[in-house]
């Protein structure tokens, strides 16, 4: 009896610590997305006080393609963040289990 009651303190011991890495991972996966909303919310208000200002098209051609390499840049790092936290996730899950 007092195996399997060590085995069961064990296993509790276990679901609280994939519990709390759980809710970390997911506060930081909120952030993160928070942060991309921000970062495009300020492109796009950018773009439209751009497009408000009564300079010459050339400017504002090569403003406007220079919003649109950075926001590339963004969503590229955008895209290498979210890879990576799947494969650190996944190699957590598979050292957890």
């Amino acid at each position: 009896m007092n195996d399997e009651s060590t085995t069961l303190d064990r296993l509790m011991a276990e679901y609280q610590v994939n519990v709390a890495l759980w809710q970390h991972d997911d506060s930081l996966r909120q952030q993160r997305n928070g942060n991309f909303l921000t970062v495009n919310t300020v492109l796009l208000a950018a773009l439209g006080a751009l497009s408000a200002l009564q300079a010459p098209l050339p400017y504002l051609g090569a403003i406007g393609v220079a919003f649109g390499v950075f926001g590339a840049i963004v969503c590229r790092v955008w895209h290498v963040v979210q890879v990576r936290n799947v494969v650190r996730i996944g190699g957590q899950f598979l050292t957890l289990h």
